[in-house]
């Protein structure tokens, strides 16, 4: 029985001590995930087709506003 015993306590130190292989977990916080989202490129440019309908007239004043803005910007 004494021998069984100190057998099971060897076995049980032995199985404590090689157990140092921890399990890593990598997550990433979500200013890391918000920087890998920027660096992923999804624009794409797709022609109109011949019977695609004209942009209506408060489209396109905002459209022009927006390169009126980028024009000022780039010239700064």
């Amino acid at each position: 029985m004494r021998k069984l015993i100190i057998l099971a306590a060897s076995l049980f130190a032995a199985s404590a001590w090689s157990d140092t292989a921890t399990v890593k977990i990598y997550s990433l916080d979500v200013m890391e995930r918000v920087q890998t989202l920027e660096l992923i490129d999804v624009t794409a440019e797709k022609s109109p087709s011949a019977n695609a309908e004209g942009l209506d007239a408060e489209l396109q004043a905002i459209l022009d506003e927006a390169v009126a803005i980028e024009a000022t910007d780039e010239e700064e």
